[in-house]
């Protein structure tokens, strides 16, 4: 019996720890994170080059990340080596040599070669992954320390807890903006890679080429308008929570009067 109870101290103070942890946490998001963070994407916002920039104009304005590069320059030579040099694509159609070492016999129709990317799209989208991959950690690291100062289920006298319920709902909805924002990558290729198939199955008409440049450029404004509305969702949740601060921290008062308005 007393190996049992020796045991289940040990998992209250890991507990503990945890709890203490996350408090220390979302203190430092609250105090210092967060309004750094507000700053960058300020500058990003205000800085932000126009579609003509370059990659090096991009990353010198942006102040993008020694890592942010180093991933996207990684994700493209995965796709370059993903490919063999057996395969060529022929008016939007994939052929398979028998022969690497034997030219192809196809040729009707113009050799595109290998279509990449929009680089500076790509190096946009994988900055936005990462600052939304910063949000989405943040945001349950605050979230979870409201939740755990929530108090004992009691009658009456709940008001900060309806505080601390709509900041939850404040921090589940900046979550769920930034996995949305993720989501619009895929459907951003998606449509690109739609658009140049049919690019090269009709490669006489100048719309399908065109269409593909504007959505490029469609991609790379928008890019720029979901980092502001990131600057936005940071600065309505530094605002909410440290004005409802007392509340969250301790949600009822001990005369049962309750003063605070969200």
């Amino acid at each position: 019996m007393a190996d049992i109870r020796k045991t289940s101290d040990e998992i209250l103070d890991q507990l503990a720890r945890i709890k203490t942890d996350i408090a220390e946490k979302s203190q430092e998001i609250i105090n210092t994170t967060m309004p750094t963070k507000i700053i960058l994407l300020q500058k990003m916002f205000v800085n932000f080059p126009p579609y003509t920039a370059t990659i090096d104009e991009l990353v010198s304005k942006l102040n993008i990340s020694a890592e942010v590069l180093e991933e996207t320059t990684k994700v493209t030579q995965d796709f370059d080596q993903s490919i063999p040099d057996s395969v060529e694509f022929i008016s939007g159609r994939k052929r398979q040599r028998t022969d690497p070492s034997t030219p192809s016999t196809v040729s009707s129709g113009p050799d595109f070669g290998r279509i990449p990317s929009n680089k500076k799209v790509v190096l946009l989208l994988h900055l936005l992954k990462y600052q939304m991959s910063e949000l989405i950690d943040m945001v349950n690291t605050v979230k979870i320390w409201v939740q755990l100062n929530i108090p004992q289920i009691e009658d009456g006298n709940d008001f900060g807890v309806g505080i601390q319920e709509e900041i939850i709902n404040e921090l589940s909805r900046c979550e769920s903006d930034a996995f949305t924002v993720l989501d619009s990558t895929t459907k951003y290729y998606a449509s690109r890679a739609q658009l140049i198939t049919k690019m090269l199955k009709h490669s006489e008409l100048e719309d399908y080429h065109r269409s593909v440049s504007y959505l490029d450029e469609q991609e790379y404004m928008t890019i720029r308008l979901q980092i502001l509305d990131l600057r936005n969702n940071y600065t309505i949740l530094h605002d909410l929570i440290t004005k409802n601060r007392a509340k969250l921290e301790k949600p009822r008062s001990s005369d049962g009067r309750n003063s605070m308005i969200l």
